[in-house]
């Protein structure tokens, strides 16, 4: 089984036609909806796109940051953000979605992540 990116949100700001304001320093939450190859369906996984300039104010206001699900890009350019993600995803296989979705959480955060999958 394989999976694919359905389609990219950000709660943020408009992800198709919006840029943030200052594109060298920002970080945006972005959700990008996965499903398996061919079907409708897809499940939210969350990550942070952010330069390396935003981390380097946060750390500075707060000492420490986690890195995890987290992209790190140098400018905001929304095609290679997202050919970056697409390729990731596709490079994912596994014998059942939970399987396959498991590996693309490592790349966001996956809406079921702590859900007991087996009840």
């Amino acid at each position: 089984m394989r999976a694919e990116v359905k389609y990219f949100h950000s709660p943020d700001f408009d992800w198709e036609s919006q840029t943030p304001d200052n594109p060298k320093c920002f970080e945006v939450l972005l959700q990008v909806f996965v499903g398996p190859v061919g079907e409708d369906n897809s499940e939210s996984f969350d990550l942070l796109i952010c330069t390396p300039s935003f981390l380097e104010r946060e750390a500075a206001d707060s000492g420490v940051i986690d890195g995890h699900h987290r992209i790190i890009v140098s400018s905001f350019n929304r095609d290679r953000i997202e050919s970056y993600i697409r390729q990731r995803v596709r490079a994912v296989d596994g014998p059942t979605w939970v399987e396959l979705a498991t590996k693309v959480g490592r790349l966001g955060r996956w809406e079921f992540e702590d859900y007991d999958h087996q009840n």
